[in-house]
């Protein structure tokens, strides 16, 4: 499951990150999933943390063409279904 929103003037990244994922950003086990998986979440500052997650594709923002490419990464690893998440969106 990855969370993913389309760029638009009026959406802030980072505010999208926090509306889906505030609780999960918050979770230990959450932040070693990220840690993990080479995400340098401080598991304090949510803020940045919500930027590493944006730096990492753990949320997925941009325009389509963008999208599409962190998607075709994802099958080159190995991942054979994605589920988007819109709840930052929603």
């Amino acid at each position: 499951m990855v969370p993913m929103a389309i760029e638009h003037p009026d959406r802030d990244p980072v505010a999208l990150v926090l509306a889906g994922n505030r609780g999960h950003l918050s979770a230990p086990h959450y932040q070693d999933m990220l840690r993990a998986s080479g995400i340098p979440v401080t598991g304090t500052d949510l803020e940045r943390d919500a930027k590493e997650v944006l730096h990492g594709d753990a949320f997925v923002y941009g325009d389509p063409d963008h999208i599409a490419d962190v998607a075709t990464r994802y099958a080159a690893a190995g991942v054979d279904e994605l589920v988007v998440n819109v709840t930052g969106v929603a």
